[in-house]
């Protein structure tokens, strides 16, 4: 990214980068009996934001990160990557109860991410700088 002076890319990335931290901070609030559970809740909150965002590079025809400029990688990459990670990141957080409660909350309170995915997904699509 910087040896390629590609400005877009390392703003995104580093959205990305956010993320992962998020999700795995996430993850890391609660209760439970060893460091197995905060793994499996952190892990099960970064596999799912890998997830979204191969969905969203997927379905919005990439990251937009092609012509160099920084101001491209800000809009939707960077705050999608972010905004879906404290989402995912909450719906890891708890307290341990079993791994069926614990892949349901991510369920239930993992949901609005893909609100969040179909309407940056539509809005980078219809987007003129892509």
């Amino acid at each position: 990214m910087i040896e390629r002076t590609n400005p877009s890319a390392l703003v995104a990335l580093s959205g990305a980068l956010i993320g992962l931290t998020l999700c795995y901070c996430g993850g890391n609030i609660g209760e439970g009996p060893g460091i197995e559970v905060v793994l499996f809740s952190a892990g099960l909150a970064t596999v799912a934001f890998l997830v979204i965002w191969w969905l969203y590079h997927h379905h919005s025809g990439g990251l937009c990160c092609n012509n160099r400029s920084r101001s491209v990688g800000w809009p939707a990459p960077r705050w999608f990557l972010v905004a879906g990670s404290l989402i995912l990141g909450r719906a890891a957080a708890g307290n341990w109860v079993s791994v069926g409660a614990t892949i349901s909350d991510m369920i239930l309170y993992g949901s609005p991410v893909l609100l969040l995915l179909i309407v940056l997904s539509s809005l980078n699509r219809s987007a003129a700088y892509c």
